[in-house]
């Protein structure tokens, strides 16, 4: 039994060492021969955990490869990515970048487990030494971007349980899409291979405003990828220069937007990817269809959470609405895509019949820099009068019944960074051929038009 200078002495280390990252905690297996059979032994293993989620983001004891399981302890586990990590870079600076990635690639794993299956089914395992050598073929890649390759290498659409055979082009994208009209977004993540050869083929339409790289590469791109003949046309793609480790978003022309307000930096791309997993890992988005109606679900970019993203409940009648900037139609004023989703939360009232019909909308755009607001009145949305109530929809008289909300998006063009919109949806109790009371009005949440620091 230990002495009890000496259990005090235990447990004064057991706290000084309760929260540092792993590589204290080998340090401290070098000052004496006590503190290391202590730290070698069981009874650390939880500074070993907190070490694993200090250093790695993960409380449990997997290994790098999911393939290879779980360690028997917290200490095998840190050992194992830390040699996997010192194998894969070797200064310091490069090894925080891959920490970085691990932090980002742990929270976005989480939450794709638990609230998009099919879509972490498509992740596939990071890039190895060999294999970065290989595809770095005598150049160079940013290390911030080498970085989030080592953990996974993009998507596959053939490790998903859908049917691709006819048109991969709807496949779900890991940094997520939008719809209005007849435009669709939907970021794919490219593989290493594919989006260096990719790049290869568009090289020559970039505009580059800063340093022109020498090997630029596409970790992203929106639906089909072109033909041989180079015909289909790519809505939008992130591209990253390997020569400054900066992201860039390009649409249907050459020109080059940056995807990251910050320009000084030299782990561009890692700090956009951080703020994406920031964003996923909080709740932002939903795993839901992209086109509304449409068979396959993907990560919708339409914000829950404000400023961008809000809800407002009137009379029962709830109606949640959001923004996206849209960097690829932004030209002379700056775009923006909105999305209102309206719901009945409760019963409606019995002498209603149940049901209510939205009749006009009222629109209110502002901007930082307009002296007047822009206001739409029109009857209905995008043609549609939706008619709700409690857990259910129709688009508009005569059509099929659907459960959970009705949901339209649009698009405005803004003259300034900064704008909002606000308003009013007019709603009939019972139906517009059938009304059972006077109208409402039911108001819409003020939903912030922002171009954010980092672009999606």
């Amino acid at each position: 039994r230990c002495q009890p200078q000496t259990m005090q002495a235990m447990q004064a280390m057991e706290m000084s060492l309760a929260h540092v990252d792993g590589n204290t905690l080998m340090k401290c297996m070098q000052t004496c021969r006590s503190m290391r059979s202590w730290i070698m032994s069981d009874e650390s293993e939880n500074q070993w955990m907190n070490a694993c989620l200090c250093d790695y983001a993960f409380t449990d004891k997997r290994l790098p490869l999911e393939s290879m399981g779980n360690a028997a302890t917290h200490r095998e586990a840190w050992l194992a990515w830390s040699k996997e990590y010192s194998d894969f870079f070797g200064s310091k600076e490069d090894l925080s970048y891959l920490r970085r990635a691990a932090h980002s690639w742990v929270a976005i794993s989480d939450w794709l487990k638990k609230n998009a299956p099919p879509m972490h089914a498509t992740l596939m395992p990071g890039v190895k030494r060999e294999e970065m050598e290989k595809f770095e073929g005598g150049g160079t890649l940013p290390s911030a971007l080498k970085a989030i390759y080592r953990i996974h290498n993009g998507q596959d659409p053939r490790r998903a349980a859908i049917d691709i055979a006819r048109d991969d082009s709807t496949f779900f994208g890991l940094f997520g899409g939008y719809n209005f009209y007849d435009h669709v977004i939907n970021l794919r993540m490219l593989s290493l291979e594919v989006g260096l050869n990719l790049a290869e083929q568009q090289a020559a339409s970039f505009s580059w405003e800063e340093t022109v790289p020498d090997r630029p590469f596409v970790i992203a791109c929106s639906l089909r990828m072109p033909d041989t003949s180079g015909q289909s046309r790519i809505p939008k793609m992130l591209v990253v220069n390997n020569k400054t480790a900066k992201i860039w978003l390009r649409g249907h022309d050459s020109r080059l937007m940056r995807a990251c307000k910050n320009t000084d930096v030299s782990d561009g791309v890692l700090k956009w990817f951080e703020d994406f997993a920031a964003r996923v890992a909080a709740q932002n988005f939903e795993f839901k269809p992209i086109v509304p109606a449409a068979p396959l679900l993907g990560l919708s970019l339409y914000p829950r959470c404000p400023p961008t993203g809000g809800e407002a409940t009137t009379q029962s009648i709830r109606i949640r609405g959001s923004s996206i900037f849209v960097p690829e139609k932004t030209r002379i004023n700056y775009w923006f895509t909105y999305c209102f989703r309206m719901s009945a939360v409760a019963a409606l009232p019995a002498e209603w019949g149940g049901t209510c019909q939205l009749v006009t909308r009222h629109l209110v755009f502002s901007d930082s820099i307009s002296e007047s607001p822009n206001i739409v009145d029109g009857e209905g949305v995008i043609g549609d009068f939706p008619i709700l109530k409690f857990g259910r929809h129709q688009r508009s008289t005569g059509q099929p019944e659907q459960e959970g909300e009705y949901e339209y998006a649009s698009c405005t063009g803004v003259d300034s960074d900064l704008g909002e919109v606000s308003g009013s949806f007019r709603f009939v109790p019972g139906t517009i051929k059938a009304p059972k009371g006077p109208p409402f009005d039911v108001k819409i949440p003020n939903i912030k038009l922002i171009v954010p620091d980092y672009i999606s």
